[in-house]
């Protein structure tokens, strides 16, 4: 009765080896698929994010600088594009001049994307600017929570600012 079983241990052992070679073979390429598609998704929202601030930017509301007249649009920005977490008008000292929510204003001065944009060492949406902004655990200061950022500059007559939008 021992002997019968030998092949039938050795069979099961063989097929729960490539059984599981199956199952992590598969699992690997599934988790590169959905890596793929998550990617695909994140660059998309960034493109989107980009082209929206860019837009917006240039609204007289938001060139003005005026923390009362901009806020009007962050508002309204934010009740249009609900996954912005956060957004906010940043003067060239860091300080927070409006935001769209009413949460305190935070001083952004110490961040490295920040400090590469008003160095304009990485053009705004260049390579080597979304590098700057990669390159940085990026916590917010107003949620607590990792985020993804994006930003645009705002040109006025008397100074540049940035618009940022988490």
């Amino acid at each position: 009765l021992f002997s019968a079983l030998i092949p039938l241990v050795i069979y099961y052992m063989v097929a729960k080896h490539d059984l599981e070679a199956a199952v992590y073979q598969n699992a690997d390429g599934v988790l590169i698929s959905k890596a793929e598609k998550s990617s695909a998704i994140i660059q998309s929202w960034i493109d989107t994010s980009n082209k929206i601030l860019g837009f917006v930017s240039q609204y007289p509301e938001i060139k003005s600088m005026h923390p009362d007249v901009a806020k009007s649009k962050l508002v309204d920005l934010a009740a249009n594009y609900p996954w912005f977490s956060a957004i906010f008008l940043t003067a060239q000292d860091g300080k927070q001049i409006s935001r769209a929510d009413d949460k305190p204003f935070n001083n952004i001065a110490d961040r490295e994307y920040f400090k590469a944009a008003m160095k304009n060492t990485h053009p705004y949406g260049t390579a080597e600017y979304l590098k700057a902004l990669a390159n940085q655990v990026s916590i917010s200061k107003a949620t607590g929570r990792s985020t993804l950022l994006t930003g645009a500059p705002i040109k006025s007559k008397e100074k540049n600012h940035f618009f940022w939008k988490f």
